[in-house]
């Protein structure tokens, strides 16, 4: 696997951006200033061991972050809003249980992942449209229906009960 990885290593950019590797419902989103180098070391890192989808997202040319600092923090955040999506629109869409896809980042393994607030559903909140936009389309590109792709409904991940509902539907208890 690594062979084949290498030999199409030059696809991967090495500019700044952030990457979702994927393999067999495995799903681990980073950043990194040089994409190429950094995720050739996540795949390693992570164990991914069979065929590994790499979903890329790189900053437009026209991007205002000159400095290398506010690069990388623009990234950091990035990466943590993408995360954070993720996780909303699995768990919020049952994606865990009906396609066993899971979020192998640390912050699943602290316990800690948090939902996108309600207020990424507003039409006027552009925030989290980046992070959502990335999402979606990483999802479609493996093959996620596009219905179950959107926001879930906010009112029922925001009730009391929810978590104690959700092992119904097979989510975790976060």
């Amino acid at each position: 696997m690594m062979r084949v990885l290498m030999e199409t290593a030059f696809l991967i950019p090495s500019t700044g951006g952030v990457y979702i590797l994927y393999e067999r419902g495995k799903i681990y989103i980073g950043f990194s200033l040089d994409l190429k180098r950094r995720v050739l070391e996540s795949i390693q890192e992570r164990r991914f061991e069979s065929t590994v989808k790499i979903f890329c997202w790189t900053l437009p040319y026209d991007c205002n972050l000159e400095k290398k600092d506010d690069l990388e923090i623009f990234l950091r955040v990035l990466e943590h809003e993408t995360i954070t999506a993720m996780h909303t629109i699995i768990y919020g869409n049952a994606l865990e249980r009906q396609f066993g896809l899971h979020i192998i980042n640390d912050v699943y393994a602290n316990d800690s992942a948090q939902l996108l607030p309600a207020s990424a559903c507003d039409e006027g909140n552009h925030y989290f449209d980046l992070p959502i936009e990335i999402v979606q389309t990483f999802l479609k590109d493996i093959g996620v229906p596009e219905p179950l792709t959107g926001l879930p409904y906010y009112p029922l991940l925001l009730h009391p009960d929810f978590p104690k509902m959700s092992k119904l539907f097979g989510h975790p208890d976060r």
